[in-house]
């Protein structure tokens, strides 16, 4: 087999789920990892800058819901990407199965740091394009496969 640590990015389309399957498949040939990752967005920090008797900082409040809203969307998208691996990863060993979540505001940028960190040598991802047939990958595939010099395999 030639890819054995295979990437599949998953934003919860119907398209990042056909990539699920092409890797069940990749993975039914052999001794073969399945990294599932997801990137979230983190909350937004609004300043809301306050006087605090010399300077200006960030609200410690808002700092702090901020940090549950992140700790809580990182659990949430953890809690989907294992029920969405139960449904399309099943014949795939449970110790060949790895969850991530990153959050950082690039997804693409998170998808090629992600692969290069955990030595990926293959990623499957979804495309899907609002374009139509002029740009028939969307945007975020388009982007890794701009930015990695791995092997892409899109699927649709």
């Amino acid at each position: 087999m030639i890819y054995a640590n295979i990437l599949v990015p998953y934003d919860g389309s119907d398209h990042a789920e056909k990539a699920l399957e092409a890797a069940a498949a990749f993975a039914a040939e052999g001794d073969v990892k399945v990294r599932l990752l997801t990137v979230t967005y983190p909350a937004d920090v609004d300043p809301g800058l306050y006087y605090d008797g010399g300077g200006m900082g960030p609200d410690p409040v808002q700092v702090e819901l901020d940090q549950e809203l992140n700790k809580s969307a990182q659990q949430k998208a953890l809690t989907q990407l294992k029920e969405v691996a139960a449904a399309h990863l099943a014949d795939v060993p449970a110790d060949h199965i790895t969850y991530d979540v990153r959050m950082l505001p690039v997804v693409p940028d998170a998808i090629v740091e992600y692969a290069r960190e955990k030595h990926c040598d293959l990623i499957i991802m979804g495309r899907h394009s609002k374009k139509g047939i002029l740009d028939f990958l969307g945007s975020t595939a388009k982007s890794v496969m701009r930015k990695t010099d791995l092997p892409v395999l899109t699927v649709e």
